[in-house]
């Protein structure tokens, strides 16, 4: 479980990164229009939705609703529904890079 949520938490600011990068070539980079109406408008829409997706992402498998989960469910409660569902083989996969946590 600790693989799911860290691979969500970093695609997570990955759209963020690129919703903020996408707002500023829309506001004042290469790709800015002519008023500032259109510029504000392409850079909320455009930059902003990322962004807020990314954002979300990222509140959903924070650290802190992992270790909240992980507690349930040592406790003897079940997983969540929602964490559940996006489980898959690959987290339950031992890295080379896991292996030398031990």
């Amino acid at each position: 479980m600790h693989k799911l949520f860290a691979q969500k938490r970093g695609s997570g600011a990955g759209w963020v990164a690129t919703g903020a990068e996408v707002a500023y070539d829309e506001s004042v980079g290469w790709r800015a229009i002519g008023s500032k109406s259109e510029k504000a408008t392409a850079a909320i829409v455009h930059g902003g939705v990322p962004t807020v997706v990314g954002t979300w992402q990222m509140l959903r498998f924070s650290a802190e609703r992992e270790a909240a989960v992980i507690k349930g469910y040592q406790e003897g409660w079940s997983i969540p529904a929602d964490i559940r569902s996006r489980l898959r083989r690959k987290h339950f996969r031992l890295t080379a890079r896991d292996l030398s946590r031990l």
